[in-house]
């Protein structure tokens, strides 16, 4: 226990002096009922910790804690926010609390004689003088600001990975109860083989058969792809000529004069595209100087700076990797519904083109050799 001290003795004007008395332990109910108290003054006590209560003396301007056992100070003790003059001088302080970022008036403060933790002992320096205690409380509060918002971003990031690993588990619980109400609304039953059979069971042939239904279907697929290749081709061609046969309609001689328009427009593809192909390979060449020059740099950087880059990458690619494959389940669930009905208006069309390109071909069948002789 605290010796008793008699606070209302030691206050004058404002000021409470209360060190060098032996002092375990703060009487902030005391010192809360005394009128505009703006100094207090705890230095060479034996202080280990300072009560729950002590933020809430919010009037303080000037605070010394000197030569005290203080390990630490309270989580709120940010709320001092008038504080200007602070004292922590031979204590045994390794850190100091995210609080202290509201500390903004702070004008002095004194960290010398305590086991700080390397970081915050680098920005603290020494305090030798008075400059040197002012420049640390500007560092100190300026580091503890940061450090307090990156804090808060790195606990944002992490609730936005629960929440979006809880949506992703009660989707795949949702999954699996539907799945189990399939199984048992409809349960899957297997043939098995009887042992005492001779030669191929029902189980076998069921098999056999499912396997060539299935490659029967593959072939299907792929006949009809090579089909829809066709008629594409041809719808092209098709196109091509009509507007060939547009052209030159008006002329004596139709077949002739589309030859010689299929001829020069051929001269003119291969012209335009060697000249393309040349300067293609101008500016693939000169994209790709460029392209090392940057490559170049940008290795540099990321050699310097991919420490950093790498603990933000992980954690923004784990968020687009969850948006992604949820997008993707949906257009693949979109595509694979609407698919054949794509399928069919596709088919239609390619009907629609042929037919409609049934009298360009009527008209020209009789002079197909002389046309391409």
């Amino acid at each position: 226990m605290a010796p008793k001290v008699n606070v209302k003795e030691r206050y004058n004007d404002g000021k409470v002096d209360l060190s060098m008395s032996d002092l375990n332990d703060v009487p902030v109910k005391e010192i809360v009922t005394l009128k505009r108290v703006y100094s207090l003054d705890l230095s060479n006590n034996s202080l280990r910790t300072l009560p729950k209560s002590f933020p809430t003396l919010t009037g303080l301007t000037v605070l010394d804690l000197s030569k005290n056992e203080l390990s630490e100070l309270p989580q709120d003790f940010g709320n001092l926010v008038k504080l200007k003059h602070l004292d922590l001088y031979r204590n045994q302080l390794q850190h100091l609390p995210l609080s202290f970022s509201k500390l903004k008036g702070l004008k002095w403060l004194d960290l010398k004689d305590n086991p700080l933790v390397p970081a915050v002992a680098k920005v603290a320096g020494l305090c030798i003088d008075t400059k040197a205690c002012q420049t640390c409380a500007k560092n100190i509060v300026e580091f503890y600001s940061k450090l307090e918002s990156q804090v808060a971003a790195e606990l944002e990031m992490r609730n936005r990975d629960r929440q979006k690993q809880l949506q992703m588990n009660n989707k795949k619980k949702q999954e699996e109860k539907r799945e189990k109400k399939r199984e048992k609304v409809v349960p899957k039953k297997e043939k098995k083989p009887s042992e005492k059979q001779w030669g191929p069971s029902e189980y076998e042939i069921e098999k056999r058969l499912l396997h060539s239904s299935q490659t029967s279907a593959k072939k299907a697929k792929s006949n009809s792809f090579v089909s829809s290749l066709l008629k594409i081709f041809l719808m092209v061609l098709s196109v091509y000529l009509t507007i060939v046969f547009v052209k030159f309609k008006d002329s004596d001689n139709v077949v002739e004069s589309m030859k010689q328009g299929v001829i020069e427009d051929y001269h003119k593809i291969s012209s335009t595209s060697q000249i393309w192909w040349k300067e293609f390979l101008i500016l693939s060449k000169v994209f790709w100087k460029k392209l090392l020059v940057v490559s170049q740099l940008c290795w540099e950087t990321i050699l310097e700076n991919g420490p950093i880059w790498w603990e933000k990458s992980v954690n923004s690619l784990q968020i687009w990797w969850i948006e992604l494959s949820e997008k993707s389940q949906i257009c693949y669930k979109h595509i694979m519904d609407n698919w054949p009905m794509y399928l069919e208006e596709f088919q239609i069309f390619v009907e629609k083109s042929l037919n409609a390109t049934r009298l360009l071909w009527k008209i020209i069948r009789n002079n197909v050799t002389v046309l391409f002789s």
